[in-house]
């Protein structure tokens, strides 16, 4: 299974969850755009990105990103924008899009080509951080074809109970799910508080056949009556909604930094 340095989803950073500095390569912080494009002006909107991805790679401030489309969403088109980074101080660094699509293109195509990305989009950015000790890093940096993202609500004033549950759960899945690995990232920047968003890298359908219920895992590791407690436990204190992205390489910059 390959891995990813960019995922989706952002979170207030909860004092009881702490990001990490270093994790099998995953990025500590991610700049996240995530967007609602209308389906009239996918079209024109892509051809923008592939432009936008020209330019970077012409320009010598242009940075690397992973564009993935969401397959479960709703009549718009879902898709988010993912930038890795190791700390907040690097986006002071960063060169514009506006200022990179029109040092390589010149003004007037340049200043179209942005406000194409911007017509029939509606867009939000959020920086989100890694929470090392609820994750299950993988090694490598590819990004998979697949990602399921697992966005959990906790209840208010639950996180720090969350937080100790949750531990469990990886302990459980250190010790008889060797194979299988999640980042779990909150917000550091904009968000809500009381959310974290898991996820989940794959290539290939058949790779999901071989996953284990979290309950099996937890019945193996605990056994089956002390599992299922730990499992409601969990469930009664959060909201989980799924989603499942597909990598869209065109509209993608992933060399090497």
């Amino acid at each position: 299974m390959k891995s990813t340095l960019v995922l989706i989803g952002v979170l207030t950073l909860a004092p009881t969850l702490v990001p990490a500095q270093d994790a099998s390569g995953a990025p500590p912080y991610l700049l996240v755009i995530d967007g609602e494009v209308d389906k009239s002006a996918i079209g024109s909107w892509s051809k923008a990105v592939v432009t936008l991805v020209g330019a970077h790679d012409a320009h010598p401030d242009g940075t690397n990103w992973a564009a993935f489309r969401e397959l479960t969403g709703g009549p718009d088109i879902r898709v988010g924008f993912f930038h890795g980074f190791s700390k907040l101080a690097e986006l002071d660094e960063w060169t514009s899009n506006r200022k990179i699509l029109v040092d390589v293109l010149g003004p007037i195509e340049g200043g179209a080509v942005k406000d194409t990305l911007s017509r029939g989009v509606v867009s939000s950015d959020r920086v989100a951080s890694l929470v090392n000790e609820l994750s299950r890093p993988w090694t490598g940096a590819a990004a998979p074809n697949y990602l399921w993202v697992a966005t959990v609500r906790v209840a208010d004033g639950k996180m720090t109970e969350y937080a100790a549950l949750a531990k469990r759960v990886r302990r459980a899945f250190d010790e008889h799910a060797g194979d299988v690995h999640w980042l779990c990232y909150a917000n550091a920047i904009g968000g809500d508080g009381s959310e974290l968003v898991y996820y989940y890298g794959f290539d290939t359908f058949a790779e999901v056949d071989s996953w284990p219920s979290r309950r099996g895992v937890l019945s193996a590791a605990l056994g089956e009556r002390n599992g299922g407690r730990l499992a409601s436990a969990l469930e009664a204190i959060t909201e989980t909604t799924t989603s499942l992205w597909r990598l869209e390489p065109e509209l993608s910059r992933l060399g090497s930094e």
